[in-house]
């Protein structure tokens, strides 16, 4: 899980850089997307830690 991890905010760190934005701002919109994608009635986690159902 830790390599996996690490994959995700070394992409995460790319992506920042090649679009002048910060670290979390990529993985906040990554976060989002991964929500969007999501079934209605599926539990979400927000970004305050709290488990939701979408």
């Amino acid at each position: 899980m830790a390599d996996i991890n690490q994959k995700r905010r070394d992409a995460y760190e790319r992506i920042a850089k090649q679009n002048g934005i910060t670290l979390d701002q990529v993985a906040r919109l990554a976060g989002q997307k991964a929500i969007d994608k999501t079934d209605a009635g599926d539990y979400v986690r927000t970004p305050d830690g709290q488990w939701v159902t979408k």
